[in-house]
């Protein structure tokens, strides 16, 4: 109840100032108060764009015929577009950044430089409170994100890939803990 009546406050005082009301904003000023109206961490994580700031991958693996090959990093700069939830729980992206896998095997590192271009994405996203994730639903491919920093002002998520391609009649499995940062623009 407490909370409503912060939220109901501040929206009178910047709508009594003349000023059309953001809702994002009101909500992230709240955010930075510690208050959480409307579902808490959902409200913040829908009270405006993210700008991706870092995408780091540790721990990979890959695999080829069930024979691991190589250990892998991969580090990323130059990031492009942004990242956008909203409170009726749809979610656009146009997100890109350029990379560099850094492949080893028998002692040798082998750098990679490459580049993800933007792509654009839209769907569905919920928030499930009692796991602390966000889970996305872009026409049937789900990302389920482990949210480990959220402030109203930056966002850092982390998840396990475990991808399987067939590549050329050979089966390549790649495994790494991928960790992804925004800010707001």
């Amino acid at each position: 109840m407490k909370n409503l009546l912060y939220f109901c406050f501040a929206a009178i005082i910047f709508t009594s100032c003349g000023k059309e009301v953001d809702e994002g904003e009101v909500l992230a000023s709240l955010a930075e108060q510690g208050i959480f109206p409307n579902g808490g961490a959902a409200a913040v994580i829908a009270s405006g764009p993210w700008r991706q700031t870092a995408h780091e991958e540790t721990e990979g693996e890959i695999y080829i015929d069930g024979v691991k090959l190589y250990d892998f990093t991969v580090t990323s700069s130059n990031f492009l577009g942004n990242l956008n939830y909203l409170i009726d729980s749809t979610f656009s992206s146009n997100l890109g950044f350029d990379y560099v896998t850094t492949l080893e095997a028998g002692g040798q590192t082998f750098p990679q430089p490459g580049q993800n271009p933007q792509i654009t994405s839209n769907g569905k996203w919920t928030y499930d409170e009692e796991k602390n994730q966000i889970i996305m639903d872009a026409s049937g491919l789900i990302s389920i994100w482990d949210i480990t920093a959220l402030t109203s002002s930056s966002l850092e998520i982390t998840y396990k890939l475990d991808k399987t391609e067939n590549i050329i009649g050979s089966t390549q499995r790649t495994l790494s803990t991928v960790v992804k940062k925004f800010q707001r623009p």
